[in-house]
């Protein structure tokens, strides 16, 4: 069984986070991410979501057994905020096949940590559209 290692290519169908620092927000969340010199931003409006599209594409037919999202995050402002991470996609025939991680407690202000959510035991074959996101799901 091949595992697929894929990061984000481009926006995705909403974009409601902005761009804090770097040259785009594809550039500011994919690898390397160890440095505070390119990120995006929630903003304090709950439920406002970053999706970002995938590369390298799957291939039709693909079986999806396993989807892991890892965002590296840091909360600014005084609040601690909820964030949640998911994907989303069609699978081969039609449908939405979708996961998101429960509410995520960032406390840290000054470090960054790495949120992971992992969604196994999946046996759906892909057909189209994987994308990933991130939320903010607490007003500040």
């Amino acid at each position: 069984m091949a595992t697929t290692t894929t990061q984000a290519g481009g926006e995705g169908a909403t974009s409601n986070w902005s761009l804090a620092a770097g040259a785009s927000k594809t550039v500011a969340v994919n690898q390397p991410d160890d440095d505070t010199t390119s990120y995006i931003q929630s903003g304090t409006t709950s439920d406002t979501y970053q999706y970002f599209t995938c590369t390298p594409a799957l291939t039709t037919g693909d079986t999806i057994t396993e989807i892991s999202v890892t965002a590296r995050c840091r909360r600014g402002g005084a609040n601690d905020v909820y964030i949640r991470i998911g994907y989303t996609f069609t699978p081969n025939g039609g449908g939405t096949q979708t996961g998101e991680v429960a509410n995520t407690t960032l406390q840290a202000v000054s470090a960054w940590g790495n949120l992971t959510y992992t969604h196994s035991g999946l046996s759906v074959v892909w057909g189209s559209g994987l994308e990933f996101w991130i939320r903010n799901a607490q007003a500040r």
